[in-house]
């Protein structure tokens, strides 16, 4: 469902652009005018969503899974299962980098044992959610 509806507004985006062009090149003037408008209020927006989706994102993720034990909604399973995979891919990876790093500029001591099974989990993490992501 969520690759549905970024998929409709791709193509929605892609069939009205010179409309959306148009409207803002009106709105702010001639060539280059237009162009700055859209940087400068497009970048700044796009920003402030991401950090917006970045501070709500463990609160949705708490309340999908909640909705996702106490219904049987096939959309919420879905998103459910589109979290999950948000969430393995870019925690799991971010920490098996930090990990490594860690590993490899200190190169006077060797890895404790808890590093060693944080990497190993985030490794089995990334690959579970990738192998679920393409099933």
């Amino acid at each position: 469902p969520s690759l549905y509806a970024a998929g409709r507004l791709m193509v929605y985006v892609n069939q009205n652009r010179k409309t959306i062009y148009e409207k803002i090149k009106k709105q702010t003037g001639e060539g280059m005018g237009a162009l700055l408008g859209l940087v400068f209020l497009g970048v700044p927006v796009c920003l402030i969503v991401f950090a917006l989706f970045c501070l709500l994102y463990p609160l949705l993720t708490i309340v999908v899974k909640a909705l996702n034990m106490l219904t049987s909604n096939k959309t919420v399973k879905a998103l459910c299962v589109h979290l999950a995979s948000f969430e393995g891919i870019c925690e799991s990876s971010f920490q098996f980098a930090l990990q490594l790093f860690i590993v490899f500029t200190m190169a006077h001591r060797q890895p404790s044992n808890i590093q060693l099974v944080s990497m190993a989990a985030s490794a089995i993490m990334v690959a579970k959610t990738q192998i679920d992501k393409e099933i």
